[in-house]
C-alpha cells in the first residue's frame, strides 16, 4: 500500500507497538492524496485499547475494532481533533501489554491544548506499563500521516506513521485552472471577470502665442489580491486556505487583465493575458484584498490658449475560480514529497491604462 510502505526519505522512524500476528492488517492512510487526519477517536476496555477511529481531512472516516462503552466509569476513550498541516503533537504514547500481547493504550495531545488530550488504556493505579513515546521527527513537530495496524475486536498492533520534521511550506506548481483564463477570454466582455475604470482630466493652455507640451497625473482606485486554498484532488471543500492558517507559496502562470489586442485600432476592451507569479503566503493578511490609487501620466501638446481632455482607461479583474495543480510539502529538515492538489484561486490585478488625449473645442 503506497500509504503505508517502509520508511521513507522524509518520514521518521518506524516503530510498532503490540502483537504482529494478530487480527487483520490494516492501513489508515490517504497522505500520497493530499489527505491528512483531523480526528482521532480512541476506546478502551480494562485490558487492552479497543477501538480507534480517525477522521481525515477529505471527510472520510475509518475506524478497526470493537466501538466499547466505559467499561468500568474511568473515562477509558477520548477524542482530539486536530488541524494536520497547522498544529503539532505534545506527546503521542503507546503502551504495549495489551490483551494477547496487543496494544494497551493510547495517549496523546496537542502542543498548547492539554485541556484535549486523550488516555484511552488499562492502566490507572498507577502501576508503569512498557511505554514507548514516539519522538514524532527530529524537531517533535512531524506531521501525523496515518497508521498501520492489525485488528479483530480489540488494536492487536499500531504503528503510526510520522514525518521526520515540522512542515516549511507547500509549494504549488503545474497549475490547470476551470475555466482556463482562455475560455473567459472567449465569453462576453461582462462575463470575464473584467470591468473598466476610467479617469479624465482637463489640461488648458493659457498662453496664446505657442503650443505647450503638458502632463497630469490621473488616479484610478485598484484592487489587488492573491487567495488560494489546497485541498485533495477527491474535494476541495476540506482543504487549507494557505496564508491564512498554513504557509505556502505559488509558482505558477496566473491570468493578469491587459487591454485586448485590437483595442488600439477599434472598440475598447479587455482580456486576460498571462504573468509568471512567484508569491509566497504567510499570513492571512498576505491574501486578504488590498485597495490603493494607481498613477497614470498622460502627457500631450495643447495648442496655444485651447484645451485638451485626457482619459485613462484601465481594467480591474477578479476572478474565483478552480484549479488543479501539484502541491509539494516542504518540511524543515529539507524533504518532500508531492500531492495532486485541487482548490480555488482568488485572484485580483489591474491592467496598464489606455490613456488618449484629445482637443476640446
Amino acid at each position: 500500500n503506497a500509504d503505508c510502505p517502509r520508511k521513507q526519505d522524509f518520514m521518521a522512524p518506524l516503530f510498532t507497538v503490540g502483537n504482529a500476528e494478530g487480527g487483520e492488517e490494516w492501513c489508515m492512510g490517504h497522505w500520497t492524496k493530499g489527505v491528512f487526519p483531523i480526528l482521532i477517536e480512541a476506546r478502551a476496555t480494562t485490558n487492552a485499547l479497543a477501538y480507534i477511529r480517525v477522521q481525515f481531512s477529505d471527510g472520510t472516516i475509518e475506524t478497526h475494532g470493537e466501538a466499547v462503552g466505559d467499561p468500568d466509569g474511568k473515562k477509558r476513550y477520548g477524542t482530539l481533533t486536530m488541524d494536520a498541516l497547522v498544529n503539532t503533537f505534545s506527546h503521542f504514547d503507546l503502551s504495549g501489554d495489551g490483551w494477547n500481547g496487543g496494544v494497551g493504550r493510547l495517549e496523546a495531545g496537542l502542543t498548547g491544548k492539554p485541556a484535549d488530550d486523550i488516555d484511552a488504556g488499562k492502566w490507572y493505579d498507577g502501576s508503569s506499563p512498557p511505554i514507548l513515546r514516539y519522538d514524532r521527527g527530529l524537531d517533535r513537530k512531524g506531521i501525523l500521516l496515518g497508521f498501520y495496524g492489525r485488528s479483530g475486536d480489540r488494536i492487536d498492533m499500531l504503528q503510526p506513521y510520522w514525518t521526520n520534521s515540522g512542515l516549511d511550506k507547500v509549494v504549488l506548481t503545474n497549475e490547470k485552472f476551470n475555466p482556463s483564463f482562455e475560455t473567459l477570454n472567449e465569453k462576453p466582455f461582462e462575463e470575464r471577470g473584467l470591468q473598466a475604470i476610467q479617469d479624465s482630466f482637463i489640461l488648458f493652455n493659457n498662453r496664446s502665442g505657442e503650443d505647450v507640451t503638458m502632463s497630469t497625473d490621473m488616479w484610478l482606485d485598484v484592487q489587488t489580491q492573491t487567495s488560494i486554498n489546497v485541498g485533495s484532488q477527491n474535494s476541495s471543500e476540506f482543504g487549507w486556505g494557505i496564508g491564512a492558517g498554513l504557509k505556502g507559496e505559488i509558482k505558477f502562470n496566473s491570468g493578469f487583465p491587459k487591454i485586448a489586442e485590437g483595442s488600439l485600432g477599434g472598440e475598447l476592451s479587455g482580456e486576460w493575458g498571462w504573468k509568471w507569479v512567484d508569491t509566497l503566503l504567510e499570513s492571512r493578511e498576505d491574501t486578504e484584498t488590498k485597495m490603493a490609487r494607481a498613477r497614470y501620466t498622460a502627457t500631450t501638446v495643447v495648442k496655444a490658449g485651447k484645451r485638451a481632455r485626457c482619459d485613462a482607461t484601465a481594467y480591474q479583474g477578479r476572478v474565483n475560480i478552480g484549479y488543479t495543480a501539484t502541491a509539494t510539502v516542504m518540511l524543515l529538515d529539507g524533504t518532500s514529497w508531492e500531492y495532486p492538489a485541487r482548490g480555488t484561486y482568488t485572484n485580483a490585478q489591474y491592467s496598464a491604462a489606455y490613456i488618449t488625449c484629445s482637443d476640446v473645442e
